[in-house]
């Protein structure tokens, strides 16, 4: 990492939908310090700073859901939603209820990726 050399078994993740740091017994080993408002990395013996990822750009979109849905009580169900606006099409976005909504039905917070215009969201009905 950086200049430092050192040998560490890991395993490679394959279709890993978010970015992810994946080991922190690895970045213990080289003493790495992360400063997320930064988004940087200090390797602490070195000093050396390795930038991390790439900048955040945070926009808001809103999604309507695509369908009539009726869930039971205590149901849950994964629906189509339609991206209201021009989101680019493979964009990671977090989605998120609003807590005007009906008290009984959540939207899981979670991280999707628009495909067409599309994200599937997890919705459910906490009446019971």
């Amino acid at each position: 990492m950086g200049a430092r050399y050192e040998l560490r078994t890991f395993v490679v993740v394959d279709r890993l939908h978010v970015n992810a740091i994946l080991g922190t017994d690895t970045l213990k080993a080289f003493r790495a310090v992360i400063d997320l408002d930064e988004n940087i990395m200090t390797l602490k013996d070195s000093g050396e700073v390795i930038a991390l990822g790439s900048p955040r750009v945070e926009e808001m979109y809103v999604t309507r859901i695509a369908s009539a849905v009726r869930l039971r009580p205590g149901g849950q169900a994964l629906v189509v939603t339609d991206v209201m606006g021009q989101a680019p099409d493979e964009t990671t976005v977090l989605i998120e209820g609003l807590p005007e909504l009906d008290a009984n039905v959540k939207i899981a917070r979670t991280l999707c990726t628009v495909h067409e215009g599309k994200v599937v969201v997890e919705v459910c009905n906490a009446s019971t």
